[in-house]
């Protein structure tokens, strides 16, 4: 626990990556927001979050999970590529039953005069003036 920049703050330790994305989903439920937000619904958010559930031995459907129905099933995180291309980025965040997902980086777009808007630490940098550390995967 902590404070930085007037704001109270705590980091957590988690033993894997199944207990992780357990505590995010605890996390959502006590919190239960109407609205997901995330930069990139698909590649490095919340996307992201649930396809790496559903490739953990046992999976966890974290559609399901993060969503207002936990008990009913979505059948996996899997769309495939067909349902992709119908639905665009951010389809399978489409899919979380009860919640509104928003695509930060599409919303600035369209807010954001800057000629990488999609590149997040460009976008803080401009609005709020201050660094944001960025690491290559």
């Amino acid at each position: 626990a902590g404070v930085k920049n007037g704001r109270d703050y705590t980091v957590e330790e988690v033993e894997n990556e199944r207990n992780l994305l357990l505590r995010v989903v605890g996390i959502i439920q006590t919190k239960d927001p109407d609205i997901l937000i995330s930069w990139d619904t698909l590649d490095s958010g919340l996307g992201y979050m649930l396809d790496r559930g559903d490739r953990l031995e046992p999976s966890l459907d974290m559609t399901r999970l993060i969503g207002r129905m936990p008990r009913v099933s979505t059948g996996g995180n899997r769309l495939g590529d067909e349902w992709m291309n119908k639905t665009g980025p951010g389809g399978p965040t489409a899919t979380i039953v009860g919640r509104v997902g928003i695509c930060g980086w599409r919303v600035m777009s369209s807010e954001v005069k800057h000629p990488n808007v999609s590149f997040l630490p460009a976008v803080v940098g401009m609005i709020l003036g201050e660094k944001l550390p960025w690491h290559d995967r």
